[in-house]
């Protein structure tokens, strides 16, 4: 069972992975003027400036920890059940023609708005691996649950 599991995890995140080459991707901030002491900030941050749902997922550190924490077998069961729901809100979100970008591997999510208000996420602080931020640059982002993809799609965007 165990290995059933890891093997629908691999093969899932990989389908994923795989899918994020017909995704639009976020830029890194080639724009962005720092300090010195930001400089590592910098290069682990990634701008998303236009409307889009921003899909993070962990990156294999994120993945080994969260394993160490709550065990193997209760890691893949729940990775499954993530995956699962992220699968369905991509499907949802693209025949609402909303671009996805996916990010796996920054530390740093920074929103800016029209306004060049910037909301800045650390991924590391985040409590789920796997999560969704709906964005608009007239609005302040928002973690959505994703279970629900379609009440949080209507009061996000339809509002």
């Amino acid at each position: 069972m165990k290995l059933l599991l890891k093997l629908t995890f691999s093969i899932t995140f990989l389908t994923l992975a795989s899918c994020a080459g017909n995704k639009k991707q976020a830029t890194e901030n080639s724009n962005f003027t720092s300090s010195s002491n930001d400089a590592k900030q910098d290069t682990d941050t990634i701008n998303i400036e236009k409307v889009s749902a921003v899909f993070i997922s962990p990156d294999s550190l994120q993945t080994e920890k969260r394993k160490q924490e709550v065990g193997e077998e209760d890691f893949y069961a729940g990775a499954d059940d993530y995956l699962y729901y992220m699968s369905i809100a991509s499907g949802y979100l693209d025949s609402q023609k909303l671009p996805i970008v996916e990010i796996s591997g920054h530390k740093y999510i920074r929103f800016v708005g029209n306004d060049k208000q910037t909301q800045l996420v650390c991924t590391d602080t985040l409590s789920e691996l796997w999560t969704i931020y709906f964005f608009d640059p007239a609005k302040k982002a928002m973690q959505v649950n994703m279970t629900v993809i379609e009440h949080e799609y209507a009061d996000y965007f339809e509002k």
